[in-house]
């Protein structure tokens, strides 16, 4: 997983740039039912960093949401492309 942050200061912007593993995923389910308090976080670390992202219950829908639309649009897409190459190769042999 690659981190990128720009966070601007009071003298200029400062940039991190990180590298680093995914280490654990953990769903607090204490609040599941309560969407204020449960949510979902993303352990990881690097070599020389670490750190957690999260995400509360409604940020980690639209995520999986938006996930699923665009993997399924790839399958669907490279699918077409298959389609096509196929239709190609067999016209060619005819």
């Amino acid at each position: 997983m690659r981190i990128r942050v720009k966070k601007k200061v009071e003298s200029g912007v400062v940039r991190l740039d990180a590298v680093s593993n995914i280490e654990d995923v953990k769903i607090e389910d204490e609040g599941l039912l309560d969407d204020e308090q449960g949510g979902v976080f993303l352990y990881f670390k690097g070599k020389n960093s670490s750190g957690i992202l999260d995400f509360n219950l409604d940020e980690a829908k639209a995520i999986i949401n938006t996930l699923n639309n665009r993997l399924s649009l790839g399958v669907v897409k490279a699918a077409k492309k298959k389609k096509k190459k196929a239709k190609k190769k067999s016209k060619k042999r005819s």
